[in-house]
């Protein structure tokens, strides 16, 4: 009987042996440096197959933490996504349930406020403004995005910290890469399909056609990105209002759960109950949802090809005018024809009409010379 090593694809088999032997060619001394490393990666490997547990990262993270005495505490949360995926409606809830613990750092922009926006939406600053705070080193990342320019102030995290608090952030996913190398938690917001998406970028924006596509292209892109990064540990899909804050208090009450017993006191009972297996099961189908997106912006580019590809075939045809507009070419040349027919009608009876009219004349003149003869004629016999 085959055992289940045999069944494997060769191939596989031999690149996971290249990449081992790459690894331990590329880490040999370190290895060599810490022979514990092995010692407990064996230990763990050994505990985990004797325990067989259903939840792998729970046990590991139990397994672990005696190692982990003073694990790094208030890393920041940094939530990113794309134009309309909800990131403000989730943020007003964390806020709201979770408002001890984080607090919003509000992001510096160059572009004009709106007349709906709040004032804590954004600082809004010149672009001279911001280029001296730039210079000044004083923001953790800046970004550029139609036009404006987008920052994290260094201060305004600071400021946060020092009322006790941990900064919740809000950025793209040019900002999120540049905050890559601080020690945080970052979240990604999906929507729940493409087609949503671009309903819900319709229904905030007064785009002309062009820009909104636009726009619509570039949250394609970010999901893209996300979805081969790994910086992105925690995933939420803003399919339902619900489900959505259900998930995000799950993830904070999970990543935070210390924090918040030290705020809130030993007695703190979690608003989630089992908040870390949870996560794990939100992780769990997580992995569809990311699976389902790709598949749907799979679709989506095939979608353009075909419209690309029918773009090309066209400019490539040889331009033969349409049957609709032969046809009306050829109505336009009959109704001109016409028109020809009856104007040469028109002059041809003119001409009838005139000569008429002359022969008419010549008639009366002919009449009239016949009467002055007779007329003669009488006069001479009365005589």
């Amino acid at each position: 009987m085959e055992t289940e090593t045999e069944n494997f694809d060769h191939e596989i088999l031999a690149y996971l042996s290249t990449r081992k032997q790459k690894l331990i060619d590329s880490h040999g001394s370190y290895i060599v440096e810490y022979p514990e490393m092995r010692e407990i990666l064996n230990d763990f490997m050994s505990s985990l197959l004797l325990n067989k547990p259903d939840d792998v990262y729970l046990f590991a993270k139990e397994y672990f933490h005696p190692y982990n005495k003073t694990p790094v505490k208030n890393k920041p949360i940094i939530v990113c996504g794309p134009f309309g995926v909800g990131k403000k409606t989730l943020r007003t809830k964390v806020i709201k349930e979770y408002g001890d613990l984080f607090g919003y750092s509000i992001s510096y922009t160059t572009r004009k406020k709106k007349p709906e926006e709040d004032d804590d939406s954004y600082h809004f600053i010149t672009k001279e403004q911001f280029e001296k705070m730039e210079k000044e080193n004083k923001f953790s990342e800046t970004t550029e995005g139609w036009g404006n320019r987008y920052g994290t102030s260094r201060e305004e995290l600071k400021k946060i910290e020092d009322e006790g608090k941990i900064p919740y952030i809000e950025v793209d996913f040019n900002g999120a890469n540049g905050l890559k190398s601080i020690a945080a938690n970052f979240v990604f917001l999906y929507p729940p399909s493409i087609e949503e998406l671009r309903r819900r970028i319709a229904n905030r924006t007064e785009d002309t056609e062009e820009l909104f596509k636009k726009r619509l292209e570039l949250a394609i892109k970010e999901i893209e990105m996300a979805n081969n990064a790994v910086l992105f540990t925690n995933r939420i899909t803003n399919d339902a209002l619900d489900k959505a804050e259900q998930q995000i208090c799950t993830l904070i009450e999970a990543l935070y759960f210390q924090e918040l017993k030290d705020k809130r006191g030993e007695d703190y009972d979690p608003a989630v109950a089992n908040p870390t297996k949870k996560l794990q099961e939100m992780k769990k189908e997580m992995k569809e949802d990311v699976q389902e997106m790709r598949e749907d912006i799979q679709e989506v580019r095939e979608d353009q090809q075909e419209a690309a590809d029918a773009r090309a075939k066209q400019q490539d045809k040889p331009q033969v005018p349409d049957a609709s507009d032969a046809k009306s070419d050829s109505t336009d040349k009959n109704n001109r024809e016409k028109v020809a027919d009856k104007k040469d009608d028109e002059k041809d009876s003119d001409k009838k009409n005139e000569q008429s009219s002359t022969d008419k004349k010549d008639d009366h003149k002919t009449e009239d010379k016949k009467g002055e003869k007779l007329e003669v004629k009488t006069d001479e016999k009365k005589d």
